[in-house]
């Protein structure tokens, strides 16, 4: 489901927004479990419920994409 909250089409906008950010992506990601939990809560969609290590090793080569080396 969906959120009017947050909708997917609403990220380029949302990025273009973000002009002083040294550096910015977008990730996305599908799937996961069915949600236990009110749409906006951490057991739904808005908490990757189901997905989490694969948003959360999204997010972390985000993060270290362009780290230098130790």
């Amino acid at each position: 489901m969906l959120s009017a909250f947050s909708a997917p089409g609403a990220a380029p906008r949302l990025l273009e927004g973000l002009s002083a950010a040294p550096r910015k992506g977008l990730l996305t990601f599908e799937g996961g479990s069915p949600a236990q939990s009110e749409a906006c809560e951490a057991k739904s969609a808005h908490g990757y419920f189901g997905i989490e290590p694969k948003v959360v090793a999204g997010i972390a080569a985000f993060i270290v994409q362009d780290a230098p080396a130790p």
